[in-house]
Parts: C-alpha cells; structure tokens; sequence
C-alpha cells in the first residue's frame, strides 16, 4: 500500500491467539469515570487502530472507485443484504408514534433471534468460539430497540464488531478499502 507522507504510517493489528478465552460482554461503560477508564484499555487501542487504518485505506479514495471485494467481505455483504430484506417482511406501522416506528423493535429481536447463525455463516470453524461475545456489538450496531434510535454509540458498537473480525482473520488487511467503501455505505 502506498504511504501518503501526510498520514502516520500504518499500525498493525495482531490477530487474536488461538487460545484466547472469549467471555459474554458485559456493558462497562456507565458513566464519565468508565470513559476514561476506557480510554487507556487494549480494547479502545485496538479499535483506534482499526479505525485509523481504515481512514488510510481510503485516503484519496470515491465510494464510486473499484476496490478488492474478497470472498469474506462477499460474504459479509450478503449478511447484510439479509438482514436489510427483513424491512419487507417487518413494514412500519401506520398508527402514530412519537419517537420512531416501534415496528423496529420486532426488527431488532428478529436481529437478536438470528445473529447467532448469521455470523456462523461468514466465521471460519475455528473461530466460531468467538460469536457469542460478538452478538451485543452486531446487533448494538443498529440501533437501540427500547429507544428507538441510533446514534454514534451504535456506529462504535459496528466498528467494534468489524475490528473483531479483523482481529479474529475472518477479514484481513486488504479488505479494509471494502470495509469502507462497500460495508459501510451499505
């Protein structure tokens, strides 16, 4: 990959060892202390390099141009065509409602009921030990269903999940321009 002199140069991303024990998440952030806690963990470099690595991928870059669109990431895609179709079976609901369509909360347990298999799909056997702790970042990336909404907390909870999956090798480092320009426009 080319270096652009105007970017720090790349950081890698060390996959995950075979033997790293996974462990139900457990929501820890609760107030501003836990922030900054947060901030000085492995888990928030790890994402910040994610995301940084990211930007660089796509520095110069139309979400038009052609880019590397591996097997992983098809796949990835089509969970998310998938998961998108579920909109023509769940219509909103007509009758009016203050704060969004409470039809999105059978969309999200829909969500909850089937990202077990959903990421069974696109995870190589080796690491389907690893979906059980990745099911609250997947489905936190779309929104809350007690709310009703969707903010940059939920975005956090996506790019944490698609970190995951470059941590856990289901996608790699040349799939990161395809993160960018086709998952996340997706």
């Amino acid at each position: 990959m080319d270096q652009n002199p105007a970017l720090p140069p790349e950081r890698p991303l060390p996959l995950l060892a075979d033997d790293h024990v996974f462990q139900p998440a457990v929501k820890r952030i609760l107030s501003d202390a836990d922030i900054q806690t947060w901030l000085d963990t492995e888990a928030f470099s790890r994402i910040m390099i994610f995301i940084e690595n990211l930007n660089r991928s796509v520095v110069d870059k139309k979400i038009s141009d052609p880019c590397h669109v591996s097997e992983n990431i098809t796949a990835l895609l089509g969970m998310l065509d998938q998961i998108d179709s579920w909109t023509d079976d769940i219509p909103p609901l007509q009758n009016p409602q203050r704060f969004g369509n409470k039809a999105f909360r059978t969309w999200i347990a829909r969500l909850e009921e089937r990202a077990d298999a959903l990421q069974r799909a696109i995870f190589p056997p080796s690491r389907q030990a690893a979906i059980a702790e990745l099911i609250p970042y997947l489905v936190g990336g779309f929104g809350n269903a007690t709310r009703i909404d969707y903010g940059s907390g939920h975005e956090l909870s996506f790019a944490a999940w698609l970190c995951a999956l470059e941590l856990l090798g289901v996608v790699e480092a040349r799939d990161r321009q395809a993160l960018v320009l086709r998952v996340f426009v997706k």
